[in-house]
């Protein structure tokens, strides 16, 4: 519950900062319909530059729910079946390129959710 109401605020909070950013960098001109694709670039640069917050955000978020559920069911086992099948189903690059990982990765790769679930488990 609180999770979602620090990202909720936070979504609002950058939606806010886009919109400073915009008419800072095209003031009255972002209001005009000529200037659409000048704004939908912008925001498309902006986006850019903010998707290693947002995918590094989204996986703690996810490292987060892992522990959650470790200490929810104690079952080690089921964890490491339950994220191998998904990875299996999923087709999930289990080493993916580090840029793409940085920019793209929503969530921890296989590899290293089993390596948190042993960790947990050994201390």
């Amino acid at each position: 519950e609180r999770h979602v109401v620090k990202l909720t605020l936070a979504l609002m909070a950058a939606v806010a900062l886009w919109v400073v950013l915009l008419w800072a960098i095209l003031g009255g001109r972002a209001a005009s319909p000529r200037n659409l694709p000048l704004v939908l670039l912008i925001g498309i640069a902006l986006r850019a530059a903010v998707l290693p917050l947002v995918a590094w955000a989204s996986r703690r978020a996810e490292r987060t729910a892992d522990r959650f559920s470790l200490e929810l069911t104690q079952d080690l086992p089921a964890y490491e079946r339950v994220h191998l099948v998904l990875a299996r189903k999923n087709l999930g690059d289990l080493e993916p390129p580090r840029l793409a990982y940085v920019f793209l990765f929503s969530h921890p790769t296989t590899p290293e959710r089993l390596a948190y679930g042993r960790a947990w488990a050994a201390a």
